[in-house]
């Protein structure tokens, strides 16, 4: 191992060792819940106007303009990345 990546795990170690050891019960069920459009809505448009949201470069103030256009495709790639835990090709 690199001295940079036992500086690392040795970081993580401290941060995790606050968390709790698992997720439970109804935190779960919070946690892995379908998005709903509404709330992505409010997601995009409560970011700073000029921050670039993906890797494509669009601004948010891109998607909120364009609401009514893109938010049926923008959830459905929310929820695929979701449901298989991976962030997408298309994203990434």
């Amino acid at each position: 191992m690199k001295e940079e990546d036992v500086d690392r795990s040795h970081a993580q170690h401290k941060i995790l060792q606050h968390l709790d050891k698992a997720v439970i019960g109804q935190k779960n069920l919070e946690i892995n819940k379908e998005v709903t459009l509404e709330e992505l809505y409010n997601i995009i448009n409560n970011m700073e106007k000029d921050k670039v949201i993906r890797m494509d470069g669009f601004q948010s103030k891109f998607y909120v303009a364009y609401w009514e256009i893109i938010s049926i495709d923008l959830l459905k790639m929310v929820e695929e990345s979701r449901k298989s835990c991976k962030i997408l090709d298309a994203i990434n």
